[in-house]
């Protein structure tokens, strides 16, 4: 069962990572990291790496043991990509996308934030105050792209996703769309090209919810309001590259 490449799976919050991660682990009875968990509750390693405080090396030291399975997914870790390539060339590396409108949605539901504000206070919103890390998500200005709201700040997120795929012969774009449409397939095939053998585990359950399951959309202007122009604003880039259209 050996393995000659890990596997990195990145892609922001509330794109599918975890279901693809998962699966694959289970499909082919690997070791998964399925978040950095010591990482989680604070944001403090993503400022310190980002603005030079810390050494990526050092952060991924000081948790060695989530580092250590052969299929790492940390939706954190997507805005390091070039530093994991220093530090694992030799590693696979997929990015998953999803629509923006439903990431942005899917995360706003899970922090249950409307997303038709003009601006909101982080200390307002309980689930911004029990896990303060999420609060880097509705802030973009950290990354070198501030805008004027959360859902603006979660709609950049996604746009600079999509702009690690600078170098395509290294990394490997998984649309959460074309996943969903056959998970034991897509799962199956996606493991074989990782090279994670032809023996698969009978009896996986594709269905599996890795995460609280939000709720649909029907009325995209009813949910975002004015801020759904925004969000087409700033990933109208990445949605023409990967072949997502304006849903409103």
């Amino acid at each position: 069962m050996a393995m000659t490449k890990k596997i990195f799976i990145l892609g922001v919050q509330k794109s599918g990572t975890s279901a693809v991660a998962g699966l694959l682990a289970k499909t082919f009875s690997r070791d998964v990291t399925l978040d950095l968990v010591g990482a989680i509750g604070s944001s403090e390693w993503q400022l310190a790496v980002k603005y030079g405080l810390l050494p990526f090396s050092e952060f991924v030291d000081s948790h060695s043991d989530a580092f250590q399975p052969p299929i790492i997914k940390e939706p954190c870790l997507t805005f390091f990509y070039d530093e994991l390539r220093e530090l694992y060339p030799e590693a696979h590396y997929l990015l998953v996308l999803r629509h923006p409108y439903e990431v942005i949605r899917s995360t706003l539901q899970r922090l249950r934030i409307p997303g038709y504000l003009n601006a909101i206070e982080f200390d307002e919103w309980d689930e911004l105050n029990k896990t303060k890390a999420w609060r880097l998500c509705l802030d973009s200005s950290w990354l070198g792209r501030p805008v004027d709201n959360y859902v603006e700040a979660l709609a950049m997120r996604w746009q600079l996703s999509t702009e690690i795929c600078h170098d395509m012969n290294n990394i490997t774009v998984i649309k959460y769309e074309d996943f969903v449409k056959d998970k034991a397939g897509f799962i199956q095939s996606l493991g074989r090209e990782l090279n994670l053998g032809e023996s698969i585990i009978e009896g996986v359950d594709y269905s599996t919810q890795f995460q609280p399951k939000g709720k649909s959309v029907d009325d995209w202007f009813s949910y975002f309001g004015n801020n759904v122009e925004q969000i087409n604003r700033i990933c109208a880039t990445g949605m023409m590259k990967f072949d997502y259209q304006e849903l409103a």
